[in-house]
């Protein structure tokens, strides 16, 4: 059914492996029938297969997709966590995609960079930035602004994917690969969408009944285009509608 892919390294962070045991007891926690979960990094559970590995956040990432042996995959970073009624969420939703992304919430309740805008020349059509990267060749123009809409925006060419969580269909990942010479601050998240996503007509979703929460707190710097599109009542409003008052009541205290 579906596939963990968890990137870890405690050189990076040295709280990951206390972040790991959450993770994981997050995943377990779901009942998830089929489940494969894949760790590559320095951490070692006897529960699940871990790969040890040193390198680029890209080659980690080709690394899970090489090992998976399920139809969906969900690549995610050691201080996320899943939220109760995850699994339930998902069923939901259904499964009719290529690309898929749920619910992100911050540390503090406040929407993560979950369901976001590259190519904001929809809004800012006078506007336009230039993007320095090790793969821009001097530069690339993007036009409009970055930002973050409301979950019902469907222009999803004009999108891209944080590169904390990709969830998507395994066969998906293993036909566009990452690409291995980029590493974490190389935005080899906005590459590969670039590269194999953008105005390709990919079936991309967004799945309000799921969530994922970070275990630490991160800047989200993406702006909203409506400061209510990043509370914590915006967030779960289609959760509480379908698992009921009392989860979503218990939300405030995850």
């Amino acid at each position: 059914m579906i596939t963990f892919g968890i990137t870890n390294s405690s050189k990076y962070d040295t709280n990951s492996h206390k972040y790991m045991e959450v993770l994981l007891e997050s995943i377990w926690q779901e009942n998830i029938p089929d489940v494969e979960i894949i760790a590559c990094g320095d951490y070692k559970n006897s529960r699940i297969k871990c790969i040890e590995f040193e390198g680029t956040i890209s080659k980690k990432l080709n690394t899970l997709v090489d090992n998976s042996t399920k139809e969906n995959i969900i690549l995610i970073r050691d201080y996320m966590e899943l939220k109760q009624g995850f699994l339930d969420g998902f069923k939901k939703f259904g499964f009719d995609w290529d690309l898929s992304m749920c619910v992100v919430l911050n540390k503090d309740n406040r929407r993560y960079r979950d369901w976001a805008v590259w190519r904001g020349d929809d809004l800012f059509p006078n506007d336009s930035w230039i993007q320095r990267e090790k793969w821009t060749n001097g530069g690339k123009v993007v036009p409009g602004r970055v930002y973050i809409p409301s979950y019902d925006y469907t222009d999803t060419d004009r999108m891209y994917i944080s590169g904390g969580l990709f969830m998507g269909k395994t066969k998906f990942f293993k036909e566009n690969k990452f690409n291995n010479d980029l590493d974490i601050g190389d935005a080899e998240d906005v590459e590969w969408f670039d590269r194999c996503v953008r105005d390709k007509g990919i079936n991309y979703k967004m799945n309000q009944y799921s969530i994922i929460k970070l275990q630490k707190q991160k800047d989200t710097i993406i702006p909203y285009t409506d400061k209510k599109y990043g509370t914590f009542e915006y967030c779960t409003e289609k959760f509480r509608e379908f698992h009921g008052t009392e989860l979503a009541e218990s939300l405030g205290n995850w």
